[in-house]
């Protein structure tokens, strides 16, 4: 299962700082089953800003990587 993360006031921060990295959005997160505990795959946030180039970024890719990361 795919599914998609959308956070609106982040989302607009992205769009305003980097209409190309916009393009990373909503953001994904792959959930399977593996021997019953779920296995979530995703890239970081934080390795997002950096492709493509937005360190103006960092602080919210860190703030949903800690979110994601709180979850699991």
């Amino acid at each position: 299962m795919v599914s998609e993360v959308w956070q609106p006031s982040h989302a607009k921060t992205v769009t305003e700082e980097n209409r190309i990295g916009s393009t990373a959005l909503p953001y994904r997160i792959s959930i399977d089953e593996e021997d019953g505990k779920a296995i979530l795959a995703a890239l970081k946030p934080t390795t997002l800003v950096a492709i493509f180039n937005t360190p103006q970024l960092i602080a919210v890719a860190k703030e949903v990587e800690d979110t994601i990361v709180s979850f699991m």
